[in-house]
C-alpha cells in the first residue's frame, strides 16, 4: 500500500507558515534573520502542501518541496522563484508540488528520481566518443552483425574520428568539430567514407539519449556511378608495382592483395582468413557466414597462384609461435596475434596504383574484384558462374538447399576460372593490348 503523506508531522517543519503570495515573496518581510544561513518558508494555501520558499543569506530564494516517504523526511529542491526560462513563479511552484504529492501518494520518491536522473546524466556527459563506440560495436556483435562489418565500422572511426575528437565527451562535441571530421573527406572525393559516418556516428547520440550535432546540419553527398574500370594492363602494372620499394608495401600486406586478385573475394574477407579455414588436402578456403556480406558461409576453391601466395607468406619471420590458435593467414606486422587489417591494404593499393601510374579516379581494391569477373565473361564464363565466384545470391537459387547444391556443383568450374584469372592478371603473362575489363 502506497505510504500516506503526513505533511503536518514531519520532523523539522518548525518554521514560519504562511499563505504566501507574490506581494510578501517580493517585500521586505521575506528575508533570512541575522546570523541565520537560510529560512524556510512553509506555504499554507491548501494547493502548497509540502511547498516551501527557501530564502538564503545572499537573498536567493528557491523552492523546495518536503514530503516524508516510509516515515523519513524528504527534500526535494525545486527551481528559484521568478518568470524566467528556467524559474517557477508562486503559481507554477505550486502546480509543481501538486504533482510531487500525487508521486508521492503513489508510492514514488521524487528526490530518489531526480537523483537518479542527475547520475544519468552526468554519466551520459562524461562518456567519450571512444566509450560510446565501443559500447556501439558491442552491442551490433551480440546482435549477430558479420565481423567484417564491424571491423570497417570500427577502422573508419579509428581512421577519420577518434583522432580528432575520440576523448572527448559526447555531449561537448560541435558541429565544428563534425565538420572538420567530413570537410576533408568532401574535399578528397571520399564520398562513400563520408556518406558511412554520417549514417554511423548519429547512433551514439541516440544511444546516450543526447541531441547530436549532425541531424539536420549535414546531407549525404551524391554517390557516383562505377568509375571506369582497369584494364588488364594496368591490373597488372599495379600488381607489380607492389614489389617496388617505393610503394613501401609489407609482404604480407601485398600478399594478401594478390590473393584478393586471386580469388576475387572481398578485401575485408582476405585480410582476416584464418589458417584454420584453409583445406590444404583438397585446396579449398571455407569462409564462415559471420564473415560474409549475405551471413552466408562460403567455400572457394583456391588456383595454384593463391596457394603459393599461402605458401610464402607462412614463411615470413612474422608468423606467430606454433599452436596459437587461432592463427591468421596473413599476420599484421605489429601484433601477431592479429590479421591485417582491410584499411592497410586499401592504403598499399593506392600507393602501388600510383607509382604504376594508373590514375585514381575513384577506383580502389574492390575495383579487382569487378574487373577480374568481367574479364572471365568476356572469355564466355557463363553469369551464373561469375555469380558463384563473387558470392552473390542467385535469383535462381533462392533456397538454401539450392545455394548449397550449387556452391560444390560449380566448384571444378570456379576452380578453373580461377586459375585462367590468375594467368591473366599475373606475372607473365604476355597481356591483351590494354583490354578493359567491366563488370557493369
Amino acid at each position: 500500500m502506497p505510504p500516506i503523506i503526513h505533511l503536518s508531522t514531519i520532523r523539522g517543519w518548525m518554521m514560519p507558515k504562511i499563505s504566501l503570495t507574490d506581494a510578501f515573496i517580493l517585500g521586505e518581510k521575506c528575508l533570512c534573520p541575522e546570523g541565520k544561513p537560510q529560512e524556510d518558508y512553509r506555504d499554507a494555501h491548501p494547493r502548497g502542501r509540502g511547498l516551501v520558499l527557501r530564502v538564503s543569506k545572499s537573498g536567493l530564494k528557491k523552492w523546495n518541496f518536503i514530503y516524508s516517504m516510509h516515515g523519513k523526511e524528504r527534500r526535494l529542491t525545486l527551481p528559484e522563484y521568478g518568470r524566467g526560462e528556467d524559474q517557477l513563479t508562486l503559481a507554477q511552484a505550486r502546480k509543481r508540488a501538486a504533482m510531487l504529492r500525487a508521486q508521492v501518494l503513489l508510492g514514488e520518491d521524487p528526490a530518489a528520481q531526480a537523483a537518479e536522473m542527475r547520475a544519468e546524466m552526468k554519466r551520459q556527459q562524461g562518456e567519450t566518443v571512444k566509450a560510446m563506440l565501443e559500447q556501439r560495436i558491442a552491442n551490433l556483435r551480440r546482435k549477430g552483425r558479420r565481423e567484417s562489418y564491424l571491423t570497417d565500422l570500427n577502422e573508419r572511426f579509428s581512421a577519420h574520428v577518434l583522432p580528432r575528437i575520440g576523448d572527448k565527451p559526447l555531449a561537448q562535441v560541435t558541429q565544428a568539430e563534425i565538420a572538420a571530421i567530413l570537410s576533408p573527406l568532401e574535399a578528397a572525393g571520399m564520398v562513400a567514407t563520408y556518406n558511412k559516418l554520417l549514417t554511423i556516428l548519429p547512433p551514439l547520440w541516440d544511444v546516450a539519449r543526447l541531441d547530436d550535432p549532425i541531424r539536420g546540419n549535414f546531407e549525404r553527398l551524391p554517390e557516383n556511378e562505377s568509375p571506369e574500370p582497369f584494364t588488364l594492363d594496368e591490373v597488372r602494372a599495379i600488381l607489380a608495382a607492389l614489389d617496388e620499394p617505393a610503394a613501401k608495401v609489407h609482404p604480407v600486406t601485398r600478399a594478401a592483395i594478390r590473393f584478393a586478385a586471386f580469388t576475387l573475394k572481398r578485401s575485408g574477407e582476405c585480410a582476416s582468413a584464418m589458417v584454420s579455414e584453409i583445406d590444404n588436402k583438397n585446396n579449398l578456403w571455407t569462409i564462415p557466414g559471420s564473415k560474409m556480406k549475405g551471413g552466408r558461409p562460403e567455400t572457394v576453391p583456391l588456383s595454384q597462384q593463391a596457394l603459393d601466395v599461402i605458401d610464402g607468406v607462412m614463411t615470413l619471420p612474422v608468423r606467430p609461435d606454433i599452436g596459437r590458435d587461432p592463427v591468421a593467414v596473413f599476420v599484421s606486422p605489429r601484433d601477431a596475434a592479429s590479421s591485417i587489417t582491410q584499411n592497410s591494404m586499401s592504403r598499399a593499393f593506392v600507393r602501388a596504383r600510383r607509382i604504376a601510374g594508373v590514375l585514381g579516379d575513384g577506383r580502389t581494391l574492390h575495383s579487382l574484384r569487378h574487373s577480374g569477373a568481367t574479364a572471365l565473361a568476356a572469355t564466355g564464363v557463363p553469369p551464373h558462374i561469375i555469380q558463384s565466384l563473387l558470392g552473390h545470391k542467385s535469383a535462381g537459387a533462392s533456397s538454401r538447399v539450392t545455394q548449397r547444391y550449387n556452391q560444390y556443383e560449380f566448384l571444378n568450374e570456379r576452380r578453373q576460372c580461377l586459375e585462367t584469372l590468375a594467368a591473366l592478371v599475373g606475372p607473365g603473362h604476355p597481356g591483351r593490348g590494354g583490354e578493359v575489363i567491366n563488370l557493369h
